[in-house]
């Protein structure tokens, strides 16, 4: 479990409703930060595996110059699932096409770090200070509700205070 990681997917969840409802061409095209090896590699785990059930068809994709200072382990592991960009440029997988009636997914790592970053203007931004502030609303009850819930303190009549 990753608090950052479920966090991020929630408030993407939101955004993938929206633009169900929004008609916008079920497509969502998202940048995220450069972060390190294991949190960016729980954040693909979390999306690959919380896209399932929203019928999404996810393209994940992690900057070269990012991966590239990696362990062996987890270029292995990024590799594996089909995470690692090796073109050098990012800005090749906005056009990445979907299956027919479904949702596409589009999730950037490392746009903050890449020099083609000018051609992703048009993605949305999901960062640190997105979550935080946005999903978040610069608290940590959800976390802490989570917390207690995994530990058995919670329940429907727990509050926090």
């Amino acid at each position: 479990m990753s608090y950052f990681a479920d966090s991020a997917w929630d408030y993407i969840a939101k955004k993938i409703s929206g633009v169900r409802q929004g008609g916008q061409g079920r497509r969502l095209l998202l940048t995220m930060p450069r972060l390190p090896e294991e949190a960016t590699l729980v954040l693909a785990d979390t999306f690959a595996s919380k896209s399932l059930p929203y019928d999404v068809s996810l393209t994940f994709k992690i900057a070269q110059v990012v991966w590239s200072g990696w362990t062996d382990k987890g270029k292995a592991r990024a590799q594996q699932h089909g995470w690692l960009d090796d073109s050098g440029s990012l800005t090749a997988w906005r056009n990445q096409a979907s299956a027919p009636g479904r949702t596409s997914l589009v999730v950037l790592c490392g746009a903050d770090v890449v020099t083609d970053a000018g051609g992703l203007s048009d993605f949305h931004l999901c960062d640190l200070d997105t979550i935080w502030n946005i999903q978040m609303r610069r608290g940590f009850r959800a976390w802490m509700t989570q917390k207690l819930n995994t530990v058995g303190l919670g329940g429907e009549g727990a509050e926090l205070r």
